[in-house]
């Protein structure tokens, strides 16, 4: 015969594996919230789900867990691209910085130029 226990708290629920997931989510709310790529100001939703499904006759039920976690989205990155078309028609897409090229930092490493991506030619509209 099985040997009864009562449930008094959800971390006597299935020998602290509720608990268990329950922290491992919690985790990944706290790295969440302290994830810079993140908007702060977004919450998180950690869910746990119960569904108790009795048998036919009444005098037992399977207890089915499910904890998940709700995060927040990364924020949207944005950077402003400067365009130029060269002399032989060729597109320029050069990344905009607020550092001065060449200049020197505090620890004496130079600022160095931005990247820039060369397309193909323009085309003639017509």
């Amino acid at each position: 015969m099985a040997r009864e226990r009562p449930i008094k708290a959800l971390s006597d629920l299935m020998d602290g594996s509720v608990e268990e997931r329950f922290n491992a989510e919690l985790d990944k709310v706290w790295q969440n919230v302290y994830d810079p790529n993140t908007d702060p100001k977004k919450a998180r939703t950690l869910t746990i789900k119960v569904k108790i499904v009795p048998n036919e006759r009444r005098d037992s039920c399977d207890f089915r867990v499910n904890v998940t976690s709700s995060l927040a989205p990364y924020a949207d990155l944005t950077q402003t691209v400067m365009l130029a078309v060269g002399a032989d028609g060729t597109i320029r897409a050069t990344e905009r910085t607020d550092q001065v090229p060449g200049q020197i930092d505090m620890e004496g490493g130079e600022t160095p130029m931005p990247q820039t991506i060369e397309f193909g030619k323009l085309r003639e509209v017509k």
